[in-house]
C-alpha cells in the first residue's frame, strides 16, 4: 500500500491596503457657445438657443452624468496590475517585522504615489494560494494625507515598477463596479459605499495609547519613571502607527513613561505634546474641532454632509492620548457618556484593560451640529519588542 502523505502545515499571509476616496474634483464642462444661423448673421442678431459642445472631452459625455452616476459624490481610487491583468485595491504583503497598518500606508504609496491616512477597517478578504497557504488582506478606508511634516515620519518609498502596477485611476464608485476584476472586490466597494450612505465614511481617529514598556521598578516611588531598552523600541513602532493615522494633536499624562512614548512622533512630526488635564473637557474640545467640518445644507456634499476639500483631502483631526494605565477605566466612562453607540454596537466594544505600548483606536463618525459622535469601529494594536 502506497503510504498516505502528511499534511503540510498550514501557513497564513497577511497583507494590507487601502480603499481611498476624495470629493469627487469636478470636471470643467465646455462653455456653451450661441447657435448661430445664417438668419442670425443676416439680422445681426445671435439665436437665444444655446448648445453645450463636448467634442473637445472625449470623457466629457461620462463626466456630465456624474450626478446620476455618482450619488455619493466621490471617486475611488483603482489600480490595474499587467501581470494578472485586472483592476483591483492597492495593497501588498508585509515586509519582515511590519506591522499590518505601517504595510497598508505605505503600498499604497508605493502603488499609486498617493500618501494616505487610515480610518475605519473595512472587510477582511481570505483566500487560498496553494496547498496549505491561506492569504488574509486587510483593508482600511483611507483618504488623501495632507501635505505636511507627519508625512515625515514616515519611511521613503520606492515607486512600484511597471510590471507590477502600470495603472492608476480615480473613478466613480460606479465606473469602479465595471472595472474591478475581482467579486471579493466588488463587496469591499459594497461596503464602502453602505458607509458613505449610513454617513460612516469620513470618520476620526481617538487613540488611546498605554505607555511603553519602562525600567523594572525598584520601589513604589520609582514606577514608571523611564522606558527600558524595549518601550523605546516601542515607542519608535508606535510612531509608525500614529503617523499612518495621520495624528495632528498629542496629550499626555504627567507620567514620564508616557511622554517619552509620545515623544519620537512629537519631534518627527513637530507636534507639541499637550498636558493631559480633564478627560470630559479634552473630549469635547477634539469632538467641537472635528465637527468644524460640517455643514449639513452644502449642495456638494448630499447625504455625506461634510465640506469638500478641494484638494481632495480630508482636514485631519486625529488624536493620541498617552494615559496612565491606572486611569482607563475613567476614560471608559467618559467615552460611554461621550459616544453615541451605533446600532449593533455595544459598551464591551471600549476595552477595560492594556499592555504596555498597545494602542486601541476608536473611529468615530465626524458629528452633527448638536450630536454625539458615532462610535464606528474599535482597533487594538500592540507593538512587539
Amino acid at each position: 500500500m502506497k503510504p498516505v502523505p502528511a499534511p503540510l502545515p498550514s501557513r497564513i499571509v497577511r497583507a494590507g491596503g487601502a480603499l481611498v476616496w476624495r470629493w469627487a474634483v469636478p470636471v470643467p464642462k465646455p462653455q456653451p457657445r450661441p447657435l448661430i444661423t445664417p438668419k442670425s448673421l443676416a439680422q445681426g442678431k445671435i439665436a437665444p438657443k444655446l448648445v453645450a459642445t463636448p467634442g473637445t472631452d472625449p470623457g466629457w459625455a461620462e463626466e456630465s452624468a456624474a450626478e446620476a452616476d455618482n450619488p455619493e459624490g466621490i471617486e475611488v481610487l483603482l489600480v490595474h496590475r499587467p501581470q494578472y491583468h485586472d483592476w483591483s485595491w492597492p495593497k501588498g504583503k508585509l515586509e519582515l517585522g511590519e506591522h499590518l497598518i505601517s504595510a497598508a500606508v505605505r503600498e499604497v504609496e508605493e502603488e499609486t504615489g498617493v500618501a494616505v491616512n487610515l480610518h475605519a477597517p473595512m472587510l477582511t478578504q481570505r483566500y487560498r494560494l496553494g496547498i496549505g497557504i491561506t492569504k488574509e488582506v486587510y483593508y482600511w478606508v483611507g483618504t488623501v494625507a495632507e501635505d505636511d511634516a507627519k508625512l515625515a515620519a514616515r519611511p521613503v518609498v520606492q515607486q512600484a515598477p511597471a510590471a507590477e502596477i502600470d495603472k492608476t485611476a480615480w473613478v466613480s464608485p460606479a465606473k469602479a463596479r465595471r472595472m474591478l476584476t475581482r467579486r471579493g472586490d466588488r463587496r469591499l466597494l459594497d461596503d464602502l459605499l453602505a458607509k458613505a450612505q449610513a454617513q460612516l465614511l469620513a470618520t476620526f481617529p481617538l487613540i488611546l495609547v498605554a505607555p511603553a514598556e519602562t525600567i523594572p521598578a525598584r520601589n513604589d516611588h520609582d514606577l514608571g519613571l523611564s522606558l527600558s531598552r524595549g518601550g523605546v523600541t516601542q515607542s519608535l513602532e508606535i510612531l509608525k502607527l500614529l503617523s499612518a493615522y495621520g495624528v495632528s494633536s498629542l496629550w499626555s499624562a504627567p507620567c514620564p513613561s508616557a511622554q517619552q512614548t509620545l515623544r519620537p512622533f512629537a519631534d518627527v512630526a513637530g507636534l507639541q505634546i499637550r498636558p493631559l488635564d480633564d478627560p470630559r473637557r479634552l473630549l469635547h474640545e477634539l469632538i467641537v474641532q472635528a465637527g468644524e467640518t460640517i455643514s449639513p445644507s452644502s449642495p456638494q456634499t448630499r447625504n455625506l454632509g461634510y465640506n469638500p476639500n478641494p484638494a481632495g483631502a480630508m482636514p485631519s483631526h486625529a488624536a493620541a492620548i498617552c494615559i496612565a494605565p491606572q486611569t482607563l477605566s475613567e476614560w471608559v466612562k467618559v467615552l460611554q457618556n461621550s459616544v453615541a453607540l451605533l446600532p449593533g454596537q455595544a459598551t464591551e466594544v471600549i476595552a477595560t484593560s492594556m499592555e504596555s505600548g498597545e494602542a486601541m483606536v476608536l473611529h468615530l463618525r465626524r458629528p452633527q451640529q448638536g450630536e454625539l459622535p458615532g462610535l464606528v469601529a474599535m482597533e487594538r494594536h500592540r507593538v512587539t519588542i
